[in-house]
C-alpha cells in the first residue's frame, strides 16, 4: 500500500481564531495586521475584507485607502501557535502521525488509517464535520504526497464535500497537471520566470527536461516539482502532541462539602505541578472548572504574581474562589489546567531554618492581584535615561520578573523617595537656599553637597522639563536630608527664588 496524505490548511487562521473567540463578529470588515519590511501590512482578513477587494500582503495604509472603515487587529504568534499545538492535539484521533507546519498547516499520514472512518471519502468528511462544529473554516487535501496534498487544498478546491480534495492513488500527474504553477510553492522569483517563459501549468513544467530546470531556476524548483509528483520522497515528519497542562477527575458521586472539594482541587494541584516539574515551567495563571450534577459549568480563574509549581500557594489562591462556588447539587467533574506558564528553573535555597520570604511575597502579591486586579498591581524597571523622572517606568507585575533590566549605578547617590517636584519658599537665598520653607515647615541649612548639573535630552522636546538643571543634597538642621534643585531656564533670572524645588527624600 502507497503511503496517502491529508493535508489540513487553516487559511486566515488568525482572523478566525478572533472570530471564535467573540472578539470580533463574523459578518465585521477587519484584518489582522503584523510588521513585514518596516511596514504595517496584512496578515489574516474577513470574508468581508476579501469581498471588499482587500488581500494578504497588502499595505495597511493601501487598504485604508481602499476600506477607511477597516477595523485592526494587531498580530498574536503565540497565540496562534497555541491556537495549532491544541488542533495537532485534535488530530490525533485520526492519525498517530501528525506534525504542524507554521503558521496554519497540519500533515496527517493517514496510511492504514482509513478503514477505520469508511475508507477515505468518509474520513475526509469526519474532518471537515469536526472541523465545522470547531467554527474552524479550512481546506483539505488528500494524495500521495504532502506537497501534493497542500496543493490540493490550497489551489483545488474551494470546499471538501464528497469525493472533492481527493487525489486517486497513483494519479498525481493527471489531477494536478492542470494547476497553476503557483502550486509549486516555490520562490517570487522562480515562479515569475517560469510565467515569463509561457509555462503556467505544473503539466507544462514538469513535460521539460529537470537539467534545463536546474540549470535555469536551481535545484530546488525541480525538488519541489519530483515532491509534488511523487518522485522525491516527502514524509510527514511527525511529532508527539505536547500533552496539555491540566488534570481531570471525575467523581463516582457528587461532592459539595467544602473539605471533600478541597480534598479534590488538592490531588489536582499535585498531578498539575508534577507535570509542570517534568517540563521545566511554572504557572502563572490557572484556571478551575467544576460541573455541577445539572451538567452545568463554572469556570475560575486565578494569577499568581510569580511562576511557581507549589501546590500549597495555589491551593491558597484558590481558597477565595472555592468559598463562593455554589455547588447546588453537587459537583462531578473538575478540571485544573494551566493557562499561561513560563520557563522555571530550580534555584539553591539558603542552609539552615526553612525561609519562604520570597515565597510569602509572591503570595500577598498574588492574593492582593486576585482581589483588585492585576493591572493595579505594578512594579518598577530601569528605563534608558539620565533624567531621574524618566530613569524608570511601571509595569504589571504579571510580567516576568525576569524581563526586568538591571538597575544601572547612578553617577551619584539618588534619594529613596522622589515624585514631582515640588516649589518651595526661598527666606535666605543662596546656593542652595540657607533658610526655606516647604510642606509647611521650615528648614535650615546644615551642610549640602553639589551641583550635580543635569541637562534635558537633546532629542525630545519637553517644556515640562525646561532647561538645565543643577541638583544638590541637602542636610538641614532640622534632620531632614533632600534633593533640591534649581532650575537654569532662560525664561527665569539665574537668582530667582521661584526656580528653586524639592525633588526627593533621602533616608
Amino acid at each position: 500500500m502507497g503511503r496517502r496524505v491529508v493535508c489540513i490548511w487553516f487559511q486566515d487562521l488568525p482572523a478566525h481564531r478572533l472570530i471564535r473567540k467573540g472578539t470580533v463578529s463574523p459578518e465585521a470588515l477587519f484584518a489582522v495586521t503584523r510588521e513585514e519590511k518596516s511596514a504595517q501590512r496584512l496578515y489574516a482578513l474577513s470574508e468581508a475584507a476579501y469581498a471588499k477587494g482587500l488581500a494578504q500582503g497588502m499595505a495597511l495604509a493601501d487598504a485604508r485607502a481602499v476600506a477607511p472603515d477597516l477595523i485592526t487587529h494587531a498580530a498574536e504568534p503565540e497565540k496562534d501557535e497555541a491556537l495549532l499545538r491544541a488542533l495537532h492535539r485534535w488530530a490525533d484521533r485520526f492519525s498517530p502521525l501528525v506534525a504542524t507546519e507554521a503558521p496554519e498547516s497540519l500533515y496527517l499520514d493517514i496510511t492504514g488509517c482509513a478503514h477505520l472512518f469508511g475508507g477515505e471519502h468518509g474520513l475526509v468528511q469526519a474532518i471537515h464535520d469536526d472541523l465545522e462544529r470547531l467554527q474552524l473554516p479550512a481546506q483539505l487535501g488528500l494524495a500521495d504526497t504532502k506537497r501534493a496534498a497542500m496543493a490540493v487544498a490550497r489551489f483545488g478546491c474551494e470546499t471538501v464535500k464528497g469525493a472533492h480534495g481527493i487525489i486517486p492513488p497513483g494519479e498525481g500527474l493527471r489531477v494536478l497537471g492542470a494547476f497553476p504553477v503557483n502550486a509549486l510553492m516555490a520562490d517570487e522569483a522562480s515562479l515569475n520566470g517560469l510565467k515569463r517563459l509561457g509555462l503556467f501549468t505544473i503539466e507544462a513544467v514538469a513535460a521539460l527536461p529537470r537539467a534545463g530546470l536546474a540549470r535555469r531556476f536551481g535545484v530546488g524548483l525541480v525538488r519541489r516539482l519530483d515532491e509534488l509528483l511523487g518522485a522525491a520522497p516527502d514524509p510527514v515528519s511527525a511529532h508527539t502532541a505536547q500533552p496539555p497542562l491540566a488534570a481531570r477527575m471525575t467523581l463516582p458521586d457528587p461532592i459539595g462539602l467544602r473539605d471533600d472539594v478541597d480534598e479534590a482541587l488538592k490531588r489536582l494541584a499535585r498531578q498539575v505541578c508534577r507535570r509542570l516539574e517534568e517540563r521545566g515551567e511554572g504557572a502563572r495563571v490557572l484556571k478551575l472548572m467544576v460541573e455541577r450534577v445539572d451538567h452545568s459549568v463554572c469556570e475560575e480563574s486565578i494569577g499568581l504574581a510569580f511562576a511557581t509549581r507549589d501546590p500549597e500557594i495555589i491551593l491558597r489562591q484558590f481558597d477565595p474562589v472555592l468559598s463562593k462556588l455554589d455547588a447546588g447539587c453537587g459537583f462531578i467533574r473538575l478540571r485544573l489546567s494551566v493557562s499561561v506558564g513560563e520557563p522555571l528553573s530550580e534555584s539553591q535555597g539558603a542552609l539552615g531554618p526553612k525561609r519562604e520570604g520570597p515565597s510569602v511575597l509572591a503570595g500577598v502579591l498574588s492574593r492582593i492581584g486576585n482581589r483588585v486586579g492585576f493591572d493595579r498591581v505594578t512594579q518598577y524597571e530601569p528605563a534608558q535615561s539620565h533624567l531621574p523622572e524618566r530613569s524608570f517606568r511601571r509595569i504589571p507585575i504579571m510580567r516576568d520578573p525576569k524581563s526586568v533590566g538591571h538597575w544601572p549605578s547612578p553617577p551619584s547617590p539618588r534619594p529613596i523617595v522622589q515624585f514631582t517636584p515640588e516649589p518651595l519658599r526661598v527666606y535666605e537665598p543662596g546656593r542652595p537656599p540657607r533658610e526655606f520653607s516647604w510642606r509647611y515647615d521650615t528648614y535650615t541649612l546644615h551642610t549640602a553637597y553639589g551641583p550635580e548639573r543635569l541637562t534635558p535630552e537633546w532629542w525630545r522636546a519637553d517644556p515640562a522639563w525646561g532647561g538645565a538643571r543643577d541638583y544638590w543634597r541637602v542636610q538641614t538642621c532640622e534632620g531632614a536630608r533632600l534633593w533640591l534643585f534649581h532650575a537654569l531656564s532662560t525664561a527665569e533670572p539665574s537668582g530667582d527664588a521661584r526656580a528653586w524645588h524639592v525633588a526627593g527624600i533621602f533616608p
